[in-house]
């Protein structure tokens, strides 16, 4: 996935999500401060993926660009589910990255094609594998090394 500059006007995002969003403030500091570190997510269509709170506070800080990867609609509709469903209104925790990881691992997903969704490199992506086979080991009471 290249990275490309988008006219922040043109990506189209939940209006509702933006008002319910948490923390763009402490975002727009460290923005302002240290740039944009990551790209937004978003789709051919200019949807949004992921990235809600890095568009809002780079358009509070009055950017009128903002460095985005463009992932197919196939692709970002089953990011979006996988996404959407446990990590709701709060920052992800390693343990919520990690449960992410093996969701998509067990949808089919490569570890290269996880890390380049997550946006992370691949001995990380390997690093929420093995987080996340521990995890699930304990909910069922077993042993992550069976």
């Amino acid at each position: 996935m290249a990275v490309v500059s988008m006219p922040i006007d043109a990506i189209q995002y939940s209006k509702d999500d933006a008002d319910a969003c948490t923390g763009v403030g402490v975002l727009m500091a460290d923005i302002e401060e240290h740039g944009l570190q990551s790209p937004i997510l978003i789709d051919e269509a200019n949807n949004l993926v992921a990235g809600l709170k890095r568009l809002l506070a780079c358009k509070r800080l009055e950017w009128t660009h903002i460095n985005a990867k463009v992932m197919s609609a196939a692709d970002a509709e089953q990011a979006i589910t996988l996404v959407s469903e446990p990590i709701l209104h709060r920052p992800a925790s390693r343990e919520d990255l990690a449960l992410l990881a093996r969701r998509l691992k067990n949808n089919g997903y490569a570890v290269y094609d996880i890390a380049r969704l997550m946006d992370v490199h691949i001995s990380t992506v390997y690093r929420y594998l093995a987080t996340a086979a521990v995890l699930v080991a304990q909910l069922e009471g077993g042993n992550a090394n069976a």
